[in-house]
């Protein structure tokens, strides 16, 4: 007999965010809220409709690399969101709503990349286009029904999308070019880094006082 996933609780087979997933859903909402920017905001509030927050706040930022639970593409972006915020305050000639915004948005592709049933995987097409050209596609199409959106304003969100993973091998047709999205690049890979270094030492069970990851290397334990 097939069961629906309707009639099924997946946290019986998926791991879930420690973070309360209705206070990340707000924090979210009052970001959106922040920015100052009306074009900005315009774009945020059109791509965060309560359908694809809902689906936002389910999804894993990855199948097993970091955040790889429900829950954990909202963790994710707030961590990067909160360092981009650090460095706005710390470089003021950076433009806050700008990084925001892209903080928000960087990863909104994987919403489509990836399928949570009883498992975390890879959708169909996020196996054959990936995140980041779902992402840019996503904002750029948002962006054409925001009237008086500035054509260099569209450019840099959409350029943000794609170097957010800062190397071509690392995945991004494009490198950073402009300092926010330099910026983001780096938040994005801050919070990454340190999950998964957070992560191994949690898993270590050992009285050694190092570990060895085959991805990330040795890892001391004390």
């Amino acid at each position: 007999m097939r069961v629906e996933l309707s009639c099924i609780d997946l946290t019986d087979f998926v791991d879930v965010s420690d973070n309360d997933l209705s206070a990340m859903r707000h924090e979210i909402i009052q970001s959106i809220s922040s920015v100052q920017n009306d074009h900005l905001h315009q774009l945020l509030e059109r791509i965060f409709v309560d359908e694809f927050t809902d689906q936002f706040m389910k999804a894993p930022a990855s199948m097993w690399l970091h955040c790889n639970w429900v829950g954990g593409l909202a963790e994710h972006t707030l961590n990067v969101m909160h360092i981009c915020e650090f460095l706005s305050i710390s470089y003021p000639e950076l433009d806050r709503d700008l990084l925001v915004t892209g903080a928000l948005l960087h990863d909104v592709g994987k919403v489509l990349e990836y399928d949570v049933t009883t498992s975390i995987d890879v959708s169909e097409e996020g196996m054959l286009r990936g995140h980041i050209v779902i992402g840019a596609e996503i904002v750029s199409r948002v962006c054409d029904l925001i009237e008086g959106m500035p054509d260099s304003l569209r450019l840099k969100i959409i350029h943000m999308v794609l170097s957010s993973h800062g190397e071509l091998e690392f995945g991004s047709p494009k490198k950073p070019q402009f300092p926010e999205a330099v910026a983001l690049n780096f938040a994005d890979n801050i919070d990454s880094k340190l999950e998964q270094y957070i992560a191994a030492k949690g898993r270590a069970n050992t009285e050694d006082p190092w570990i060895y990851d085959k991805k990330l290397g040795h890892i001391y334990l004390k």
